[in-house]
């Protein structure tokens, strides 16, 4: 109930004739004008001040009690308006709802994906963090005692998805460790997807009282709930995992990445902490150790990605020997770096490794490409693994002989091939040839960190060439049913501007023979040159192609040059 209002209504409606007094000191003062300045006039005068000063101080303080009683009837309009609005919210429709679909309008608002969680990629959908308690289903639990039941007790979804993430260069709300048992304790027995994002930059040992380590021991307690995982911590802290051995029955999917590297020993052994894993399907591995295995039920591995420096044959045949043991695998990445100039010569495994079911490759290992045999394979990528590109370091690209061994693991596979990325790597006539071998290529793509000339542009001059050959029939010889083609190039080396002479009269030709025609068309054009490159392209040329998009091709055509301050990029505007 709304307290009761007294409004003080007999003092407003006395306050005119309080002060009808005063009337009588303008005919007061007309009078004593007219007279001459006498000692009874100046009494009768200065008490007509004291009267005015008196009256002055009533009426001041009447104007602040009339001001006080405004203000509290301010505040009670206020709390009116409020106990106003919280009946009527009575009759809001969301009030109306039931528990069930409250919870389904829960689960399908949950945040999306949050980019750059991690240095490697975006948060689980419908995940929070874990520490943030003004967002995700902390925010929730806010609004009323009902969502807040609801949250707490009747929605276990809502809190098995979660971003746990520390950096020891700041020092971490002593709270969190509760914050996480109480979100464990409301996931219930639900199927947990956890990231735990460990920042460690100087070196702690490890520590029960360490609050990183109490939540990473909290999060093993439920192993046996865990489904996707990702971890990406020092090894020290991956040590303390051999006990979970056996206790993941409900892991789908594995994210390991080995952060800073440290001197700190390894208390036990924890690379066989997912060695049973009954329903493990997608393993990730991201910066291990050169020579650290981590043991698996490689049986049942629908996915595998490992990315790592480059260290010997003995890694070539893990890889190869991983590859041999997933008999369901369907997409494979062995993306390696760091390839010395003494790298030793390759091999090729005789017989070679057969795997019939992969149809998504990545790799660049010239003795690992050689001694495969994947006859389903259609998406493929030869390339390195690097966070950044540096141009000025070989150790970005492909070893030597990665088109060539390319080329021979396509031959001996006898796969057709639908998608094809070439990036890191130097070209040579061998690309013209892996075309030739792969007539239902559909989507091409071209990456060229550090244009060296003239190579790369011989060696695209002659891709141009080999796209434009027809038979007879006028169709096309090589990759006829492309339908996208991205070609992407870089120089950052401080010398004089290079032409890529590749892209001209010919490259138009070429293109415009590809739009429109019978059967696959090419829809997509996508052209980017960076740096000290610039292309040979005449007007005539552009206007071809920008009469080539009003049939239906998608045309990118972009030259930045880091040299111009005024501008980042001049796009010719074929953005279609």
């Amino acid at each position: 109930m709304a307290e009761t209002i007294h409004a003080p209504i007999d003092f407003l409606a006395s306050l005119p004739s309080k002060y009808d007094w005063l009337k009588n000191f303008s005919s007061e003062l007309s009078t004593l004008s007219t007279h001459r300045d006498n000692m009874p006039l100046r009494a009768t005068l200065n008490a007509s001040i004291r009267n005015v000063d008196e009256a002055a101080k009533k009426i001041e303080a009447d104007i602040n009690t009339v001001r006080s009683a405004l203000a509290y009837l301010e505040r009670q309009k206020a709390y009116v308006k409020q106990i106003n609005a919280d009946y009527r919210a009575t009759y809001s429709p969301i009030r109306a709802l039931p528990s069930d679909i409250l919870i389904e309008i829960f689960l399908q608002t949950r945040d999306p994906p949050r980019p750059y969680v991690t240095r490697l990629g975006d948060s689980f959908p419908g995940s929070f963090w874990v520490s943030d308690v003004n967002n995700g289903p902390w925010r929730l639990g806010q609004v009323c005692g009902a969502w807040r039941h609801i949250v707490t007790q009747a929605c276990p979804q809502l809190w098995s998805t979660m971003v746990v993430s520390f950096s020891w260069d700041t020092r971490r709300k002593k709270g969190v460790i509760q914050l996480l048992d109480t979100a464990l304790n409301r996931s219930r027995q639900y199927p947990l997807s956890i990231q735990f994002f460990h920042e460690a930059r100087k070196q702690f040992h490890l520590d029960d009282a360490n609050t990183g380590m109490m939540c990473f021991r909290l999060l093993m307690k439920q192993s046996y709930r865990w489904r996707h995982i990702y971890f990406d911590m020092p090894e020290y802290i991956y040590s303390v995992l051999s006990p979970i051995q056996g206790h993941v029955p409900l892991l789908e999917s594995l994210h390991l990445t080995l952060g800073a590297k440290y001197s700190i020993p390894v208390r036990d052994p924890w690379t066989g902490a997912f060695a049973q894993a009954p329903s493990l399907k997608i393993v990730k591995f991201t910066d291990l150790s050169r020579n650290m295995n981590v043991n698996l039920p490689f049986s049942q591995i629908i996915s595998f990605s490992d990315t790592r420096p480059y260290e010997s044959h003995e890694l070539t045949r893990h890889f190869l020997s991983v590859l041999r043991d997933c008999p369901q695998l369907q997409s494979f990445e062995y993306l390696s770096s760091d390839f010395r100039h003494d790298t030793p010569p390759f091999f090729e495994l005789s017989p070679r490794v057969r795997n019939p079911k992969v149809h998504t490759l990545s790799a660049c290992d010239c003795s690992f490409l050689r001694s495969l045999e994947l006859p389903s394979l259609k998406q493929m990528e030869l390339a390195t693994w690097t966070e950044s590109c540096d141009h000025a370091g070989s150790n970005v690209f492909c070893p030597p002989g990665a088109l060539e061994s390319l080329k021979v693991m396509i031959f001996n596979s006898g796969c057709s091939l639908t998608k094809l990325t070439i990036s890191h790597t130097r070209l040579n006539d061998h690309l013209v040839g892996i075309l030739r071998l792969s007539r239902t290529l559909s989507e091409l793509k071209i990456k060229i960190v550090a244009w060296t000339a003239p190579v790369d542009d011989d060696a695209l001059r002659a891709v141009v060439l080999s796209l434009a050959e027809v038979d007879d029939r006028g169709q096309h010889c090589v990759v006829p049913c492309l339908c996208s083609l991205s070609i992407e190039a870089c120089n950052f080396e401080y010398r004089p501007r290079y032409q890529a002479t590749f892209l001209d009269r010919k490259f138009v030709e070429m293109i415009s023979s590809r739009v429109k025609m019978i059967g696959p068309w090419l829809h997509s054009l996508n052209v980017v040159l960076q740096g000290q490159l610039e292309w040979s392209l005449t007007g005539r040329d552009e206007d071809r192609l920008n009469l080539l998009s009003k049939d239906g091709l998608q045309v990118c055509l972009e030259m930045d040059d880091d040299d111009d301050s005024d501008s980042d990029s001049d796009d010719l505007g074929f953005g279609f």
